[in-house]
């Protein structure tokens, strides 16, 4: 069947698929936005092909799944990914943490995260420099290690 009608689709698993795919029209998306199955918002707010106003949308979604799958997709705009980093749950600032299109004033406000969200920011090759190295001396040994990990990388890369 076309995407149209699988679109309302009893199943939500099927409307999943929709809402994954990435030749899904922008009135499917926004329909699917809407879905009452929140694993059916997750796949539309984790498609690429998803625009910025569905995105923006999702991104203030009840559902801290379709925020943090907002917080991933790396073609969410700045803005959105700016509110994402003073979201309240920390998961989605988590994954926010490891977006390599996220942008600095977001990365920079998650500085001052948790454990589990600072991990991932210093794993994220777009994280600053002075970040980074600020993290190499945070109180966890994990995300020091990672922290040095990232730095020598660039640092090598560069001297290539």
């Amino acid at each position: 069947g076309n995407l149209v009608q699988l679109s309302s689709d009893p199943d939500s698993d099927v409307r999943m698929g929709v809402a994954d795919n990435k030749t899904a029209s922008e009135a499917l998306l926004i329909q699917l936005s809407k879905d009452p199955e929140f694993r059916v918002r997750v796949k539309v707010a984790l498609n690429t092909a998803t625009p910025a106003s569905i995105l923006t949308h999702l991104s203030k979604d009840t559902e801290y799944y379709v925020r943090q799958a907002v917080a991933r997709n790396r073609s969410a705009p700045d803005e959105v990914l700016l509110e994402l980093a003073m979201d309240d749950s920390y998961i989605v600032r988590e994954d926010l943490a490891s977006n390599t299109s996220c942008p600095i004033e977001a990365l920079t406000r998650l500085e001052k995260d948790p454990y589990e969200v600072l991990l991932n920011l210093s794993e994220n090759p777009a994280t600053p420099k002075d970040i980074i190295k600020r993290l190499i001396t945070d109180r966890d040994r994990a995300v020091r290690i990672s922290a040095l990990r990232t730095y020598l990388h660039s640092h090598l890369k560069i001297a290539q």
